[in-house]
């Protein structure tokens, strides 16, 4: 959200975040978040639409329209809510609503050598969308595996041609802009054919386009993906290969 907000500012603005405990009138206990920009805003046609998946304003192959979309089903999938209220040029104000617990609970916080498949290597992780390359490199080093990222095809094609050291496995997303996952899967093979690679998507994948181009498309990360799901599909390619 805050990602998209500083989008909407390109001269700069005042982005305001507030949480606070949220009376629901009766309803369940919550959080309320609100992000509150001084952006460009939208009209009333664009925002109808903003949740919509693949849905964007930007220019330039600089959004996917996805980031909005997995906002919506990261919060739907807590049980709570999200609205968005917007004027254009008058900025845009999104609230959140997320379920809180009434009494207080230990959280347990599991040690990294329990995720840790144990292999350890450097992984090239493959995404345009900066917050998903972030969040995913992060989970990558608590699971004890090096990383390199690639914001496209064509970037992550040229880290495998040039990488010093081999992969020892690529996490690709699928729909990017300047070469997409399927074709950077196919270059990346014409150099390293045993090199396993998982793919990535915030949608469900057009099987019959990966399997035209020779690849699996059942072995595919669902966007936003947890660690266990990220341990389970990296196991599950380097069963078998030595450590590195």
């Amino acid at each position: 959200m805050c990602l998209n907000a500083r989008d909407a500012m390109p001269g700069g603005g005042k982005l305001t975040l507030e949480a606070a405990v949220a009376d629901r009138q009766g309803s369940w206990p919550a959080v309320r978040i609100a992000i509150h920009d001084t952006g460009d805003g939208m009209d009333a046609e664009t925002l109808a639409k903003v949740f919509d998946p693949f849905f964007t304003t930007k220019k330039g192959g600089r959004g996917t329209g996805l980031g909005l979309y997995m906002a919506y089903r990261v919060i739907e999938r807590h049980g709570g809510t999200i609205d968005i209220v917007s004027r254009a040029g008058e900025g845009t104000a999104v609230e959140m609503f997320l379920p809180a617990s009434v009494e207080h609970a230990e959280r347990e916080v599991p040690d990294a050598e329990e995720h840790a498949p144990g292999l350890g290597g450097t992984v090239l992780l493959v995404d345009d969308e900066e917050v998903m390359r972030d969040v995913g490199a992060e989970m990558l080093r608590g699971l004890g595996y090096d990383i390199v990222t690639a914001a496209d095809g064509r970037r992550a094609v040229n880290a495998v041609r040039n990488a010093r050291e081999k992969f020892i496995c690529v996490i690709m997303d699928i729909k990017m802009p300047v070469m997409n996952g399927w074709e950077a899967a196919r270059a990346i093979r014409e150099l390293e054919p045993d090199l396993p690679i998982v793919f990535s998507s915030g949608h469900d994948p057009d099987a019959a386009v990966g399997d035209t181009l020779g690849f699996d498309a059942a072995r595919t990360l669902k966007k936003p993906y947890r660690i266990e799901n990220l341990k389970r599909a990296l196991a599950e390619v380097l069963e078998g290969r030595p450590a590195r």
